[in-house]
């Protein structure tokens, strides 16, 4: 029961920030990053390249076969240059 409410937690989570990233206007593309531990052969195929904003794999991975679950995530990889925080 464990497993499968973080599994929850972690792809609510993944939904939520893309649905912001979307919203803001300012992120062009994101990249996957996998566990400090190193991420599975799985995992590793979603890794070095970037993602546009409709077309980011699902998280968790299904297919991960890391002991407790997929911990991969989402960052933001690139803005558009002209949405930067103005001001900063």
């Amino acid at each position: 029961m464990k497993k499968q409410s973080n599994r929850s937690f972690r792809k609510a989570a993944h939904a939520s920030h893309l649905k912001s990233w979307r919203e803001s206007g300012m992120v062009q593309s994101v990249k996957i990053t996998g566990s400090a531990d190193g991420p599975c052969a799985e995992c590793m195929k979603l890794l070095n390249r970037s993602y546009g904003l409709y077309e980011v794999p699902e998280l968790p991975n299904r297919r991960c076969t890391t002991p407790g679950g997929c911990r991969c995530v989402a960052i933001i990889d690139k803005l558009y240059p002209d949405k930067r925080f103005p001001g900063i």
